[in-house]
């Protein structure tokens, strides 16, 4: 009869291997914008202030922020920190390119414009929006910072009274 021997030589044995470190792969670019101050006569300075970060656990690619300013105001100095890749002004539009957004980083774009001649009241909305490779969350992508036009000694008068109140 035939009885198997043991063996001490050791064999090769699959060891498991991970594919996946069971965190979720996401891509969150996004942008926040902020207008100082946020009424305005002709001739003042306002300044506006993008802040572009990624939100997600992995680099975000090719991150373009497009800031179309409106033609009431004249684009003194753009100014981005850290440097983006590229910085764009064509006509009133301010365009950066940011290679890869990694999900540390913080950028800091100043946008320094004045109030010019064809300024009338209301004023108006002054959007931006942000565009990448791929992103997992739209939401934040857009952001406004809206700009009230006053013409200088129409400012509603102080009465001492409330609000809605006249006596």
């Amino acid at each position: 009869t035939d009885t198997a021997t043991p063996s001490n030589t050791p064999t090769d044995t699959a060891t498991p291997t991970s594919t996946s470190s069971g965190a979720a792969t996401v891509v969150d670019p996004a942008i926040t914008k902020s207008g100082d101050p946020s009424t305005a006569s002709v001739g003042d300075t306002v300044v506006f202030t993008l802040v572009v970060t990624n939100n997600g656990t992995v680099d975000a690619t090719n991150v373009v922020v497009t800031d179309p300013i409106p033609a009431f105001l004249d684009i003194n100095s753009v100014s981005v920190s850290p440097p983006a890749t590229n910085v764009d002004i064509t006509g009133n539009t301010v365009t950066i390119d940011f290679a890869v957004v990694e999900p540390t980083d913080v950028f800091t774009v100043t946008i320094v414009t004045v109030v010019n001649s064809s300024a009338t009241p209301p004023g108006g909305p002054n959007d931006v929006s942000l565009q990448a490779d791929a992103d997992d969350n739209l939401l934040n992508n857009i952001d406004s910072a809206p700009l009230a036009i006053v013409l200088p000694g129409l400012e509603a008068p102080e009465t001492g009274f409330a609000p809605g109140r006249m006596t």
